[in-house]
């Protein structure tokens, strides 16, 4: 039964952490910071790794706790059980780790994310459209990582990322900055800009 615990132990703690990518957003939003997030960015692309780990460490708890004990040869009184090592315990784990793997469900989409419209240009603006292919993004935390990185490039007007899509559409000012620099903003949250495409955009054109 102990390797049941520590398995079931394992699942809950890999669980966890392949939703640190999504959880974060909210604690940021909860408490005005953005710090939580670029400090967990880099394990939004193991998720699909702890997500396997998870299931396989629960899979696990479950055999041993559920495997015929063995018989013994004297007749001695079975071993009293901890609450570790109970069912109700297994059970608690097993429904905590579901709800953290499902987060990522609930908190993103893939519905634009405005840094300023552009209806509100003046009509001066050299105005681009980049989409950059982004490796590595797999829940609505990833675009908020994304959003916050390339937000804080000056002359950019409009985001619109979307992990389903794998890609986030930029609309800037190339007078101000430029696709590289968009790019390397993006690099410093652990995802990788695979690619990236621009075209002149309309200053009355929004994402």
């Amino acid at each position: 039964m102990k390797k049941s615990a520590l398995a079931s132990s394992t699942g809950l703690l890999a669980a966890v952490a392949a939703s640190l990518c999504c959880i974060a957003p909210l604690l940021a939003l909860l408490s005005g910071g953005t710090g939580l997030i670029s400090g967990l960015s880099w394990v939004a692309p193991l998720r699909p790794y702890l997500i396997g780990l998870s299931a396989l460490a629960l899979s696990a708890a479950w055999y041993f706790h559920l495997r015929p004990a063995p018989v013994e040869a004297c007749d001695c009184p079975p071993e009293k059980q901890s609450l570790l090592q109970s069912r109700g315990f297994l059970t608690v784990v097993s429904v905590l780790a579901i709800v953290f793997l499902a987060i990522p469900s609930f908190t993103g989409g893939n519905t634009p994310t405005t840094v300023e419209t552009i209806e509100s240009l003046t009509g001066a603006e050299k105005l681009m459209t980049a989409t950059f292919a982004i490796e590595g993004m797999t829940c609505g935390g990833c675009e908020k990582h994304v959003y916050n990185a390339v937000h804080n490039v000056e002359g950019v007007y409009e985001i619109a990322a979307s992990y389903a899509d794998k890609n986030t559409v930029v609309i800037f000012n190339a007078d101000q900055t430029s696709p590289e620099d968009i790019a390397a903003a993006i690099g410093t949250t652990g995802y990788v800009v695979s690619d990236f495409t621009t075209s002149p955009t309309p200053n009355n054109e929004a994402l």
